[in-house]
C-alpha cells in the first residue's frame, strides 16, 4: 500500500499532436535527500495510435515506450522550484514528439 506524501502534487497533462490526444495525471515528490523531484506519470484517456510500439529485446525500454505501451512512467530531475510544469512539459514532447501541444495545470488539493 503506498502513503500519500505530504509534498506530494498533482497535475493534469493534456497533449495534443498529429498523433491525436492524450490525457494524464502527474504526480511529483521529492526523494528523501530533498535534491530530485520525481515524477509518476498516468495516462488515462488516449486516441493515439500506439501500433507502432512494441517491447524492444536486449536493452531497457524508453520513457517514450514505456508510457506509450504501459500508460505508465516514471522518471526523476534534480529539483529547481518553481519548473516543475516546465518539466513535465519537456516529458510529454519526449513522448508525444517536439510538435507536441502541451497544457499543464496543477490539481488543487482543496
Amino acid at each position: 500500500m503506498r502513503v500519500l506524501r505530504a509534498d506530494a502534487r498533482f497535475y493534469w497533462a493534456e497533449i495534443a499532436s498529429r498523433l491525436g490526444t492524450a490525457l494524464h495525471i502527474v504526480t511529483t515528490y521529492l526523494d528523501r535527500s530533498g535534491r530530485y523531484l520525481i515524477m509518476e506519470f498516468h495516462r488515462k484517456v488516449w486516441n493515439t495510435d500506439d501500433s507502432s510500439f512494441s517491447l524492444p529485446e536486449g536493452r531497457p525500454l524508453t520513457f517514450q515506450e514505456e508510457l506509450r505501451l504501459f500508460g505508465y512512467a516514471e522518471d526523476f530531475a534534480e529539483v529547481v522550484l518553481g519548473e516543475e510544469k516546465k518539466l513535465i512539459e519537456l516529458k510529454m514532447k519526449e513522448a508525444y514528439g517536439e510538435d507536441a501541444e502541451v497544457n499543464v495545470e496543477e490539481i488543487s488539493r482543496a
